[in-house]
Formats: structure tokens, C-alpha cells, sequence
């Protein structure tokens, strides 16, 4: 019977590795060497038992073990003292495995280790240099004479996850007049259980956004090290086509309007109605009355959706505070329908409250980016390109759902987050 299939059957599901199956096949070869070896007139095997012919009988029975075959010596005279020595380490252990190693003790205890991990962990250095400075540090290398490489080697060893992976975020100084706002703020209770009240759903978040039409640097697949790629772009330019924006999200319908203002510019870009500076001159960015004329129209689209809805159209509005956005408290939109009544007076330097809006931003503006850099310019190309780009992002990816989690997020983390933190910046997940 032929067991040539099952063999080679053997020899591709082998269990060694090739530099386990080498010493295996170099005592197989010893033995075999040994005991075709003549003896001397005392009877003992001659010394060079481990010569040309035990050679030749690993080499021959390293043909079906190509893997073992290169990593075993090359030259004779090796190999013959790998054949050898392996024989010898079999006859005494019993096995072609490595010895365990006891190791030399570490110089510093873990203790002292786990002390300098933690020391580390509450202090958050800039770099490895000024944490080495510190007197927690520098007693430790004197009192084991060690150096800072052995220790940070250590201490990898020891907490595998540190690193310099903790984000240093500085922000605006909060006041205490601020700090008792955004609590106050806060303490609000729209949320309840995994319900939303009437005030959140009506809640209609609005801000402005400002985003470049140039593409960005970005990763490509490729070898590692290899050399960077430049590309020569016709929409890098001095002056970028630049979109400006101001967009309203809710609760209930995700999405609500995306509206083009003054500062938009580009090839074949002329704005719907023009607005004017006090001084008569064409505005580079969006004017108070812009503003007001934007939340009416999102104030009449919002009525749309609830009409569609069959619901009560109760808009809530929230935006931030700066000057062209006037005052609510006092009276600035009343001719609008717009009170204290019904305006959530958003605290001061609290874009973490107004989280909704600005996650928004984000999704759209990210996919409008990758947009960019994956468009191919063409000469015909116009600003239309990318305003159509931006306004399907807009009805595609803030969808209902999207708002309902958006707004649930902000009054069932973000929120306590900050009374938490007793008015002050939480941290950046729960933002």
C-alpha cells in the first residue's frame, strides 16, 4: 500500500516549528550516526561520531523539511556540533524544547514600578524628560540605580496602555458667573427615562459654519516609509472658494434647513439676496438681518413638517450668543414670536451645551471633506458642485433618528456631565 499521500499529508500539518523540527531530525541523525559508529578497543563510541556520515543523514532526512533544512547551520563543522549537542541536551532532558530560563532579578521591585506608573498617570508630563526631573522619579533612580530607560521599559511592561494618549484640551477661563449659568442651565429636566419631553423635541438648535473648498492632506494605501505623494491641485489656491452656512437641527425631524449666507464665494456663485454692511458695502459674512430672515424661513419650514406631522408647532429655539445675533431677553425678536418664553438663553462660552448643532457640523462637513478630496476637478467645474454635495449631506445624514439620539445625548449625558463637573468642562466624551 502507497502512504506517500498520507506523508505528505503529515509533513503539511506539522506541528513543530522549523526550529523544533531541525533539533528533532539532529538527534534522529545522532542516534542513527552513533550506532553505525565503530567503537574503540574499550568499547566506547569514537568522538567522531558527529562527522560526514551523521551529516549526511540529516541532510537526507531534512529533504521533506525544507523549513528545518534553513535554519540549521550551514557550514559542516556546525552542523555537526548542532548534531552533537542536541543529542547530548536529549539524552540528559528528554525533550528539544528550550530550558526555562530563571532570568536575572530586576533591579527595581514592582512596587516601586507600580508607584512610578501611577505618579505618572496623575501628574499628565508633556514628555518623558520632565517626568524624569520629578523627585518621585529621581529618588527612584538613585535608590536603585537604574536609568530613566529601564524604568520607562518597565513600566510599559508593567501598564502596557500608557502612554501619551490623554488629550490636553485649553479652554476659555469660565467665571463663576458663567460656571452658575451652566449649571443652572443644566438642571433643566426635558429628559426622563428613555423619553424625551414636548420642550427637547420642539427644540430647534441653529449656528453658523464655515468650511474651505481645498482638499486635505490625507492617508493612502501604500508600503510603510515610503515618500510622500504630491499632487498639484487647481483648487489649492490663494484664495479658496469658501461656503459659509447656517444650518437648524431638531429632535423630531433631524434636519431642518441649510441656508447659504454672505461670505459663500465661488466659480458661478451668486447668492439669493444680497446684504449690505452699514457702510453700504457687500457683506463678507452673515448680518443680523440675515439672520432674522434665515430663522423665519426655518420657523416656516419647521411649520411644514409638523402640519405634515399632525402635531402642534411649538418651535424652541437655541442658538449662541454672538453680536449679530442680537438680544431675546431684551426684545430684540419679539416681532418674531420670539421671547424668553420660548429661546433656551444658552449660556455664554458653552459650545458643549449646544452639542447637537455642532455634532452636525461635524458629520456634514467630515463627508463634505471626503468629498473633496475624492472629486477630480474639471475646468467646468462650479461652487454648485460642492453646495449640491453639502445639501445632500444635510437631508441624507441627519435624519430623524439622528436627532432624536443627538438631543437624548445632550440632556442624558452632556448635561449631568457638566453637573458633575459643577458647571465646569466635562470631559470630551461626555461633550
Amino acid at each position: 500500500m502507497d502512504n506517500s499521500s498520507d506523508e505528505e499529508a503529515s509533513d503539511n500539518a506539522d506541528p513543530l516549528s522549523n526550529s523544533e523540527r531541525a533539533r528533532v531530525l539532529a538527534v534522529k541523525a545522532g542516534h542513527i550516526a552513533k550506532a553505525m559508529a565503530p567503537t574503540t578497543s574499550t568499547g566506547r563510541k569514537r568522538k567522531n561520531w558527529a562527522g560526514a556520515p551523521a551529516r549526511d543523514i540529516f541532510l537526507q532526512l531534512a529533504e521533506k523539511y525544507p523549513g528545518a533544512l534553513a535554519v540549521a547551520p550551514a557550514q559542516p563543522n556546525d552542523l555537526s556540533a548542532f548534531i552533537r549537542s542536541w543529542t547530548k541536551a536529549f539524552g540528559k532532558r528528554g525533550t528539544v524544547g528550550d530550558q526555562p530560563r530563571t532570568g536575572r532579578r530586576p533591579k527595581v521591585p514592582e512596587v516601586a514600578v507600580a508607584l512610578a506608573v501611577a505618579h505618572t498617570i496623575e501628574t499628565h508630563p508633556r514628555t518623558q524628560q520632565a517626568m524624569n526631573k520629578t523627585a518621585a522619579f529621581t529618588s527612584i533612580f538613585a535608590m536603585y540605580d537604574i536609568n530613566a530607560k529601564t524604568l520607562w521599559y518597565r513600566m510599559k511592561q508593567l501598564q502596557p496602555k500608557l502612554g501619551k494618549y490623554v488629550t490636553l484640551e485649553p479652554k476659555k477661563e469660565l467665571t463663576p458667573a458663567n460656571v452658575d449659568a451652566r449649571l443652572e442651565f443644566s438642571k433643566m429636566s426635558p429628559y426622563n427615562g428613555p423619553w424625551l419631553t414636548a420642550w427637547a423635541l420642539d427644540a430647534i438648535w441653529t449656528d453658523a459654519k464655515t468650511i474651505y473648498i481645498e482638499p486635505k492632506s490625507c492617508k493612502v494605501w501604500g508600503l510603510a516609509g515610503a515618500p510622500s505623494i504630491v499632487t498639484e491641485d487647481p483648487r489649492v489656491m490663494v484664495k479658496s472658494w469658501c461656503i459659509k452656512y447656517y444650518s437648524a437641527v431638531n429632535a423630531r425631524f433631524g434636519g431642518i434647513l441649510l441656508q447659504f449666507v454672505s461670505g459663500t464665494s465661488g466659480s458661478g456663485y451668486t447668492p439669493a439676496k444680497s446684504y449690505k454692511t452699514q457702510a453700504g458695502k457687500p457683506a463678507k459674512g452673515p448680518m443680523a438681518d440675515e439672520f432674522k430672515d434665515f430663522i423665519s424661513n426655518v420657523k416656516a419650514a419647521y411649520a411644514v413638517r409638523c402640519a405634515a406631522a399632525g402635531i402642534a408647532c411649538r418651535p424652541i429655539w437655541s442658538w449662541d450668543n454672538p453680536r449679530i445675533h442680537g438680544s431675546v431677553e431684551k426684545g430684540d425678536w419679539e416681532s418674531r414670536g420670539i421671547t424668553t418664553a420660548n429661546h433656551t438663553q444658552l449660556p455664554t462660552y458653552s459650545p458643549d451645551m449646544h452639542n447637537v448643532i455642532e455634532t452636525s457640523h461635524a458629520l456634514i462637513c467630515a463627508a463634505l471633506q471626503k468629498g473633496i478630496n475624492d472629486h477630480k476637478p474639471a475646468p467646468s467645474d462650479t461652487l454648485a458642485v460642492y453646495t449640491d454635495m453639502l445639501q445632500g449631506h444635510f437631508k441624507r445624514m441627519l435624519t430623524p433618528e439622528w436627532g432624536l439620539g443627538a438631543v437624548k445625548r445632550l440632556f442624558s449625558k452632556t448635561l449631568p456631565a457638566i453637573i458633575s463637573a459643577e458647571g465646569h468642562y466635562p470631559p470630551k466624551d461626555c461633550r
